[in-house]
């Protein structure tokens, strides 16, 4: 089982649609993954219906941007209490 908690996708910087993060995921074996899109959760909001029947798990996520005295930095936030959950099925 593998894990990934920052992907981007066409919804941002990334270039995957949701049809080919979802073949990249089944082909890479990574079971548990978030979309961390910057400032959007569009993709978040459409992988969902994609992930029926699959063997998948999918945590919400986003990729914040703020400034702070004039510099940019990137939050990145997951929902941490679904991780622990979805591990302990596991």
């Amino acid at each position: 089982m593998y894990v990934d908690l920052h992907i981007h996708t066409d919804s941002s910087d990334g270039t995957w649609g949701k049809g080919e993060l979802m073949e990249n995921l089944l082909d890479n074996n990574i079971n548990i993954f978030s979309i961390t899109d910057h400032d959007t959760i569009e993709n978040s909001k459409l992988i969902i219906s994609e992930l029926e029947g699959c063997n998948l798990k999918y945590v919400i996520g986003v990729e914040l941007s703020c400034t702070h005295m004039n510099k940019e930095y990137h939050i990145t936030h997951i929902h941490l209490i679904l991780i622990i959950i979805l591990c302990l099925s596991c």
